[in-house]
């Protein structure tokens, strides 16, 4: 089981969190596998909602193939 839920911004981090969702995702979808369960929670919740959902179909085509 992998799992993807939103973590909270601190003035620590160097990255925003877009680029911290996307660096989690691509740790995620490099070692899932067929047998994988994946639960992504709130992903690209830091972006636009239009931007999100370009994002999270593109996640997920490449998760499907």
């Amino acid at each position: 089981m992998l799992t993807h839920f939103e973590r909270e911004e601190t003035a620590a981090k160097l990255t925003g969190l877009l680029a911290a969702d996307v660096e989690r995702i691509h740790q995620i979808i490099t070692v899932a596998d067929q047998r994988s369960f994946v639960i992504l929670n709130e992903l690209f919740s830091s972006t636009a909602a239009k931007d999100a959902a370009v994002l999270g179909k593109k996640v997920l085509s490449f998760a499907a193939s």
